[in-house]
């Protein structure tokens, strides 16, 4: 019996799979065909390198788990709506995946500037969400955001299996300090 092709889809997902069991120096060639049961030569039909299978991971997780996301936000109404929402759909984010993509991207260039780029689109798109409300603060929209993201990226490099629940109530706790959202009696 033949084997079905292996697609340029396949070899990304099995490199997100690989990447986040075993981290990013499992990402050899080697190692993907060997757990893929193909060859060099199907691995390089799809990708001209194994750079270019890099930033195709990275690529991937822009697109899928960055990009789908923001899109999916334009119908929410800007201010603590959209906000709200924002942190709904982060507690969905696959942690490990993205500590693993931060970890590739302190081996790959490419990748880590791809990275920096989705952190600052990231930046940008939290920093407009404040902006919106119009609100006063005490420091600035973009110091809000920054202190909000670090604390998203320390948080899952600090408890990577974080719970969702566990997860959606520490995205509350800037707006609560902020007093956009009432503080939850417990």
């Amino acid at each position: 019996m033949a084997k079905t092709r292996f697609k340029k889809e396949d070899w990304i997902q099995l490199g997100l799979d690989v990447l986040k069991s075993d981290g990013p120096s499992a990402l050899t060639v080697e190692n993907l065909c060997l757990k893929a049961n193909r060859t060099r030569g199907s691995f390089y039909h799809h990708f001209a390198d194994h750079d270019a299978f890099l930033i195709g991971l990275a690529e991937h997780w822009r697109q899928h788990f960055n990009l789908a996301f923001f899109e999916r936000l334009t119908d929410e109404p800007q201010g603590v709506t959209r906000l709200s929402a924002l942190n709904t759909m982060a507690s969905d984010l696959d942690l490990g995946l993205e500590v693993a993509i931060r970890q590739l991207a302190q081996r790959s260039e490419p990748v880590a500037q791809l990275i920096h780029e989705i952190d600052q689109m990231r930046l940008d798109y939290l920093e407009q969400i404040y902006l919106s409300m119009g609100r006063d603060f005490a420091v600035s929209a973009r110091q809000i955001t920054e202190l909000e993201y670090a604390s998203f990226l320390g948080a899952i490099l600090l408890w990577p299996d974080m719970g969702k629940d566990r997860q959606q109530a520490f995205a509350k706790v800037i707006p609560t300090m902020l007093g956009l959202i009432e503080r939850e009696r417990t």
